[in-house]
């Protein structure tokens, strides 16, 4: 029975400590404040940590991102200057097309002009050798 009547008494004694603790919070013992400041400090090096690992990641991604952007861009800078390439030997292509048909103008014309000469100074002779052949009329005299 004695036993029986301690528990209520240390359980008393339990209370009025805590309730002291609660009350009075410059009381908090040492080895608790240590444990506090160990936590705060061990959660604040996780946290650095933490960020570290992020903007290292993040940095990593960046990365990756500048890589692949880059890759792109050459993919449609090449494609950029196949496109340009086939244009180019198109103009090209049209513009031979329309300088030969240009030529081929000034050839025919060219050819007209010295047929119609050719004509022209086969009538001149012609003419002449047609006025050479008649006989003109004796003159009195």
């Amino acid at each position: 029975m004695a036993a029986a009547l301690r528990q209520p008494a240390q359980r008393g004694q339990y209370q009025w400590r805590r309730l002291r603790r609660r009350s009075d919070p410059g009381q908090i013992p040492a080895q608790r404040r240590d444990k506090r400041v160990t936590v705060d400090s061990e959660t604040q090096i996780a946290q650095d940590a933490l960020l570290r690992d992020a903007s290292q990641r993040s940095l990593e991604i960046e990365g990756e991102y500048a890589a692949k952007l880059k890759g792109f861009l050459q993919q449609l800078d090449a494609s950029k200057a196949g496109n340009l390439a086939a244009l180019e030997k198109d103009l090209n292509f049209r513009q031979e097309q329309l300088l030969g048909n240009a030529r081929d103008e000034m050839d025919a014309i060219h050819a007209a002009a010295t047929s119609a000469k050719i004509r022209a100074m086969n009538e001149a002779d012609r003419g002449q050798i047609h006025n050479s052949c008649t006989v003109s009329p004796p003159v009195a005299a």
